[in-house]
């Protein structure tokens, strides 16, 4: 098993708690996915890059700092069927 699958494999619990903790608020900081989940700052952050890195979820705002990730594919599905026709 390579570095990379025994990284995923060491975090996956923790990106399936913060992907839990964004179906319930899906535009998030990691101040407030750490706060909900009791994971360390540096865990948090590596299942956001994770589940970036997999498309799921993405940063918004550009910077190093004060982040904020959405989850991309939830928010579309919340709002199919709610465009204005026209």
């Amino acid at each position: 098993m390579g570095n990379a699958s025994q990284a995923l494999k060491r975090i996956s619990g923790s990106v399936h708690l913060i992907h839990r903790a964004m179906l319930e608020r899906p535009i998030v900081s990691p101040n407030w996915i750490q706060e909900k989940t009791q994971l360390s700052h540096t865990t948090v952050n590596a299942g956001l890059r994770e589940l970036e890195r997999l498309g799921i979820v993405r940063e918004v705002t550009g910077q190093k700092r004060n982040r904020i990730y959405s989850y991309e594919k939830y928010l579309q599905i919340m709002n199919e069927g709610t465009e204005l026709p026209g």
